[in-house]
C-alpha cells in the first residue's frame, strides 16, 4: 500500500512540476521607419534548438498572442517574418511569458 501511495505521489509530482513552465509571447509588430501596425506578420513559437511549437500571425492591428504551452520547461524563441522586411527573433527564457512590441525593419 505504501508503494503504491509513494508512486502516486511520484506521478502527482511530476505532473505538476510539468505544468509549471508554460512559456508564451504576446504583443504588437509595427514598422520601424512609420510606428505603423503591421498585420500579415507570420510569426513561429520554437525551441532555440529547433522544433515548431505554435505559428500565428499578426491581426489587422498587428497584435498577436502564442504559447501558453505548458510542460515546455526549455528555452524558447519567436521568429517574426513578413516579405519585404528584415527576419527578427526574440528568445524567451524557459518558463516565461514575454509580453513585448516588435518592430520589424524595411529590407
Amino acid at each position: 500500500m505504501s508503494k503504491i501511495l509513494l508512486g502516486l505521489l511520484l506521478i502527482t509530482g511530476l505532473t505538476i512540476a510539468s505544468c509549471e513552465c508554460e512559456s508564451g509571447a504576446s504583443g504588437r509588430v509595427f514598422r520601424s521607419d512609420t510606428q505603423e501596425p503591421l498585420s500579415g506578420v507570420s510569426i513561429l513559437f520554437s525551441f532555440d534548438e529547433g522544433g515548431k511549437l505554435d505559428t500565428t500571425g499578426t491581426d489587422s492591428e498587428g497584435y498577436y498572442t502564442v504559447g501558453g504551452l505548458g510542460g515546455r520547461c526549455r528555452s524558447t524563441k519567436i521568429i517574426f517574418n513578413k516579405d519585404g522586411y528584415v527576419t527578427q527573433s526574440l528568445s524567451i527564457p524557459k518558463g516565461d511569458y514575454l509580453d513585448q512590441d516588435t518592430y520589424l525593419v524595411k529590407e
